[in-house]
């Protein structure tokens, strides 16, 4: 989990603080590093800056840090979450004769998405927020993964004589701490919403201008802060596939999903609530790691909890037994 903001606006000292109050605001989500960046002003002063709270995951040196400016297309993003399908999207641009000093895969999607434009986004499968600049088009692209796993907030200015246009980050509470919005106002409709479902339902959230970016969906702002197109890159299929798959490929599937899920740089460890679902998940991760038992973090590991998450998915009719 890291977090992301930023603003399309003056690069003044006003707006900088805002940021740094917006970064400050989510330090939680990102104890391993911090970073910020600042766009090249256009003729009013006016550019886009975009801050980063790093938890380390994937590539820990400092190649990996964000945000991330790439080398050879000069595009800049400031992610969160992470890309399953990193390798076999790095292995087919290095068949384009690309290469990448990060070992990560921030710097896999950013070259994509500098090389392939908006077409890259559909390419993306894992759970992602992020914000990535253009300079050459002064264009901002915001998108967020297929199922709305990662989120991202979004205000807008309705006064033309402010100086800022679009700020973005992944939690409300960063807006709020913005100083920017003003006196917050609750939501009537979020009330009802809250009231008759017992949530909010997206877009909207409980503060009146904070809305969330939909799941599965892209918006493009040019440098002034105004959105120049918008579309859902993925959707839910209407119907289920005809005929449905067999219990073999679904086994195949989520072992495939698994082993993508187990890629990381650090330790990993499995919480089991005791469920079926969480204890069947803890099962196929010690099938399917590299190293059986690799990914219950030192503190966790042992006979005990390992037997644990075998008898829990045994009860769900799993045969295989961890070692």
């Amino acid at each position: 989990m890291c977090g992301i903001s930023g603003i399309i606006g003056r690069l003044d000292e006003n707006n900088r603080a805002a940021l740094a109050r917006m970064s400050k605001a989510m330090i939680h989500r990102g104890p391993d590093g911090h970073g910020s960046w600042t766009s090249t002003p256009d003729a009013r002063g006016w550019g886009v800056m975009l801050d980063h709270r790093r938890l380390s995951i994937l590539d820990l040196s400092s190649a990996g840090a964000q945000p991330m400016v790439d080398d050879t297309t000069g595009h800049v993003i400031s992610f969160n979450g992470e890309i399953y399908n990193y390798v076999a999207l790095r292995k087919s641009l290095e068949s384009e004769g690309q290469s990448f000093r990060s070992s990560g895969d921030t710097a896999v999607m950013l070259r994509a998405l500098g090389l392939h434009g908006l077409e890259a986004v559909g390419w993306l499968r894992g759970m992602f927020a992020f914000a990535s600049w253009d300079p050459q088009q002064r264009r901002l692209l915001l998108a967020r993964d297929q199922l709305g796993i990662k989120p991202l907030y979004i205000a807008q200015s309705s006064n033309p004589n402010t100086t800022w246009s679009l700020i973005f980050a992944s939690e409300l509470r960063a807006l709020l701490a913005s100083g920017l919005l003003g006196t917050p106002r609750l939501d009537p409709q979020a009330v009802a919403s809250s009231v008759w479902n017992g949530f909010v339902v997206g877009p909207c959230t409980a503060v009146q201008g904070i809305e969330l970016l939909a799941p599965g969906h892209y918006a493009e702002f040019d440098g002034a802060g105004r959105k120049i197109s918008e579309q859902d890159f993925w959707r839910i299929p209407g119907e289920s596939p005809k005929p449905t798959m067999d219990e073999a490929t679904l086994a195949s599937i989520l072992e495939e999903g698994m082993k993508l899920h187990l890629a990381s740089d650090v330790p990993l460890a499995v919480f089991l609530s005791g469920g079926i679902d969480s204890s069947a998940m803890a099962n196929l991760a010690q099938l399917t790691a590299d190293a059986p038992g690799s990914y219950f973090h030192p503190r966790l590991r042992g006979p005990a909890v390992q037997r644990s998450a075998v008898r829990e998915a045994d009860r769900c009719g799993n045969r295989h037994s961890a070692s």
